[in-house]
């Protein structure tokens, strides 16, 4: 389906998080300290950062000027650092 849903307590569909079009393949996903999410889009080559209300903040496609490629996940880690797995197996920190 290609996007992120977000489900009320009661498990029942609320909304899809993502617009349309912006999201291919997501795989990895975690929330940073202020309720952001962060989304792998792997076809696309970047993490998607969408905040709680789903609208589209930002995308990052590259870390120090070296792209990103196939992110399979993302973590904050303390500190918020932000830690992707590419699908080669590379872990980057930024």
């Amino acid at each position: 389906m290609h996007n992120v849903h977000k489900l009320r307590d009661d498990m029942s569909y609320d909304k899809k998080l993502i617009p349309d079009g912006n999201l291919s393949r997501p795989q990895g996903i975690t929330v940073d300290a202020v309720g952001n999410l962060l989304v792998c889009d792997s076809r696309h080559n970047n993490i998607r950062v969408v905040s709680p209300e789903g609208d589209l903040l930002s995308t990052l496609d590259s870390i120090a000027a070296k792209p990103i490629q196939t992110p399979v996940d993302v973590t904050v880690m303390r500190g918020g650092r932000v830690a992707i797995v590419e699908y080669d197996g590379k872990v980057r920190v930024f």
